[in-house]
Parts: structure tokens; C-alpha cells; sequence
């Protein structure tokens, strides 16, 4: 399995270090994981188009709110399946889906 991981290195202080276990543990059951930190606003909707061009099998976003709007709209008209590891200040898409 190949996943593709974004985080943003500034979302609440810890979407980096949440990301790099969430790595760590999926290498451990044999993925290929690929981290891609976010270096500005809208990067993270160009990671997530390139990711679902590629054929990735999963994208996970580590960070806020806006990180995660970014990476879905990257993914628009994709298939590919988005896991969510909230990391920003107030994660509220995160609260709202429980």
C-alpha cells in the first residue's frame, strides 16, 4: 500500500510529530509512506492533486482545518480515500465527524 502523508509543520504545534508516528506504525505493517509538509497556504491542495494523479492508495492529512479544506480540494472528482489526523488548534471538522 502506498500512502501519501501531509502535515503541516505549524497546525496547532504537533501535526508534524502526530504525522511521523502515524508513519512510523504504517511502515511497521509494510506501507510505503511518503511525508510532504506543507511550506505554504494552498500547498497542500497541490500535494494532494499530485498524490491522487500518481495513483497513491491513501492520503492522510495531518493538520487543521484549512489543511484539511486544502487537500480536499485537491482531491476533487478523485477516488482516493482521505484519513484525517487532527493536529490544529481547533480541529472542527475533526469534532464534528466524532
Amino acid at each position: 500500500m502506498q500512502v501519501e502523508i501531509i502535515a503541516n509543520p505549524v497546525a496547532g504545534g504537533q501535526a508534524t510529530r502526530m504525522a511521523e508516528r502515524v508513519m512510523a506504525a504504517l511502515r511497521a505493517r509494510g506501507a510505503a509512506v511518503r511525508l510532504r509538509p506543507t511550506r505554504h497556504a494552498g500547498h497542500a491542495r497541490t500535494i494532494a492533486a499530485e498524490a491522487a494523479a500518481q495513483g497513491v492508495d491513501r492520503l492522510l492529512v495531518a493538520g487543521g482545518d484549512g489543511t484539511i479544506n486544502e487537500a480536499i480540494n485537491g482531491l476533487a472528482g478523485a477516488r482516493t480515500p482521505l484519513a484525517i489526523v487532527p493536529g490544529g488548534t481547533a480541529n472542527v471538522l475533526a469534532h464534528e465527524l466524532d
